[in-house]
């Protein structure tokens, strides 16, 4: 449910450090990006939520992004996804994981 915490009692964001200028690359790509302000309560964004808790909860030195990757052109006639849906080229999808690999080392 949108609006809504994860986790009963808890908060409904977790704040993160966006690095901006790996999303402005993968946008200098031409390649479709947006920054999620509700991880709702689906099971991919509930992870990417949790994740984020307990690395800031127990204050663990380590680095995380998560991604949520739309379906690629290759399922789209095999899939039955609502018109406003993003559906990504495969290309592209190889292409972003490239550069979040590249500079996120």
């Amino acid at each position: 449910p949108k609006n809504l915490p994860i986790v009963a009692d808890g908060q409904s964001h977790v704040e993160i450090d966006l690095r901006n200028d790996i999303l402005l690359r993968i946008r200098d790509e031409y390649i479709p990006t947006e920054v999620s302000e509700d991880s709702e309560g689906f099971i991919c964004n509930s992870l990417g939520y949790l994740v984020a808790k307990k690395i800031q909860d127990e204050q663990l030195a380590i680095k995380q992004f998560f991604i949520h990757v739309p379906w690629t052109d290759d399922y789209k006639k095999m899939v039955k996804i609502s018109d406003d849906k993003i559906f990504l080229k495969r290309f592209d999808f190889y292409k972003t994981i490239e550069l979040l690999v590249r500079y996120t080392a």
